[in-house]
């Protein structure tokens, strides 16, 4: 069965939002890498392809009272996590840290600004920033945000003509969409259809070019690695000059266990990837490794 992440059976209380005066211009990415290749500078890598089930161990993270634990992204480095945790009916956003994933238990303390208002946190490569999603009560949908982290000041715009065009475009009654941001490289999915487009934005506005239908979509390489979800499966998908391949690789497809609709991160070295699963009648984080190739 299709499940589409963040449609939630309840009543969600957003704070209002703060809107900026910033112009947002976006150019197109800068890196080189665009046959899909790592950067250069990651050292030796995995190949991109099928992870098996044998990788993957269960996080243990302390300090949850009960509830799921959806949608984990990282710094580059691995040693901060966020995380959303879905208990009695609202959502909480989550951190460790000190991230250490050879520790068998992971502190995670409360990290965001008030319930029910970060969903789907994709945090930068360095853990300054986090860009997500929020509730719009006038819109009544899904509207993408950005965070400093540093502050903390949450619940800021994109800025312009972002803002504008994926307001009028696809905020509508239960709809909207999430985003994922890297280097000059913008691709949006929008929650009704699950089609994931790529945005190139002049001064005044900006066009969609569909890439493919999944939902939760990941960059990584200045926009050169697309990772997402469709079904029961994680894929990616590499640049090919101006656009993305129109052949997905599979990196989990119907293993144990299998991962449910949200948000995939996957390693510079391309060889951990952090998903979600079910299990038990709960929804826990769990993290699959490659061993890294040596020098030939």
């Amino acid at each position: 069965m299709q499940r589409y992440p963040f449609i939630l059976a309840v009543a969600i209380v957003a704070e209002t939002a703060v809107i900026s005066g910033c112009s947002l211009l976006i150019e197109p990415g800068t890196n080189a890498a665009t046959d899909g290749a790592p950067d250069a500078d990651v050292g030796n890598t995995c190949a991109l392809g099928p992870f098996d089930s044998f990788d993957a161990s269960r996080l243990d993270l302390d300090g949850l009272l009960n509830g799921d634990a959806v949608h984990p992204s990282l710094t580059d480095d691995e040693q901060t996590l966020f995380f959303e945790n879905r208990r009695g009916g609202e959502i909480y956003l989550y951190r460790v840290d000190g991230f250490d994933p050879g520790d068998d238990n992971h502190d995670a303390v409360p990290a965001g600004p008030a319930v029910n208002t970060v969903v789907g946190p994709s945090l930068s490569p360095d853990g300054s920033s986090l860009i997500y999603s929020s509730w719009d009560n006038t819109l009544l949908g899904f509207v993408p945000r950005t965070a400093d982290l540093r502050a903390p000041s949450y619940n800021q715009a994109l800025g312009e003509p972002v803002d504008t065009f994926l307001r009028e475009t696809y905020v509508g009654p239960n709809d909207g969409g999430f985003l994922a941001r890297s280097g000059g490289v913008m691709v949006f999915q929008n929650l009704s259809t699950a089609e994931m487009f790529e945005l190139t934005c002049t001064a005044s506005t900006c066009n969609p070019s569909f890439i493919t239908w999944g939902v939760a979509p990941f960059l990584r390489d200045d926009g050169d690695l697309l990772v997402y979800q469709h079904d029961d499966g994680i894929y990616a998908q590499v640049r090919d000059g101006a656009k993305f391949s129109d052949v997905p690789v599979s990196l989990w497809s119907y293993n144990e266990p299998l991962p449910v609709l949200t948000s995939p991160w996957l390693s510079r070295n391309r060889c951990v990837l952090y998903f979600a699963d079910e299990h038990d009648g709960q929804l826990h984080i769990y993290r699959a490794e490659k061993p890294v190739p040596d020098d030939a």
